[in-house]
């Protein structure tokens, strides 16, 4: 179900918020921490099928998603798609871009990772981009107004190609 992203659909960005205080974001996706990339063979007991993860150079990034046992978020992950635009957005800022490598569910991985296993749903992330906007910037461009986004949300094909233009992604 997860495991197989259907990569035929019409690609829409992703809009993941990272938390209040970007801890998860820090541990696994952002290179600020220290942590990030992991490698791969570091998370290789919690996996299944690894040899399907893109890595550079054997490192990977990835994010759980919080509250990945809503319905609501289990819903949107579930329509993700192998090479979708994922923007990652936390404080107030878009901290950065990245493609969709694959979608997988490991609570193990999530507790490994972030010490919580209700962060099942990973998104692990190739093409990494660290970028700096203020996030308002990017709602008022898709939205018309200046509100944060702050839910997990799939947006339509226009604002997405708004979104990827604006980045130039």
């Amino acid at each position: 179900m997860l495991n197989s992203i259907n990569a035929s659909t019409i690609q829409r960005v992703a809009v993941v918020p990272v938390g209040m205080n970007n801890y998860n974001y820090n541990a696994s996706v952002s290179s600020k921490s220290g942590k990030a990339p992991i490698s791969l063979e570091s998370i290789k007991p919690f996996m299944t099928n690894i040899s399907t993860i893109e890595s550079e150079d054997g490192f990977v990034r990835f994010f759980g998603i919080a509250n990945g046992l809503t319905e609501k978020n289990s819903n949107i992950v579930s329509r993700m798609e192998e090479g979708q635009s994922v923007v990652m957005i936390g404080q107030n800022r878009v901290l950065s871009v990245a493609r969709l490598s694959k979608v997988v569910e490991s609570p193990d991985l999530s507790r490994m990772t972030w010490g919580d296993p209700r962060y099942r749903y990973i998104l692990m992330l190739k093409d990494f981009r660290v970028l700096d906007i203020d996030a308002r910037e990017v709602t008022e461009l898709i939205y018309g107004n200046a509100q944060v986004i702050r839910n997990l949300r799939l947006l339509n094909e226009e604002n997405s190609m708004k979104l990827l233009e604006f980045l130039d992604y």
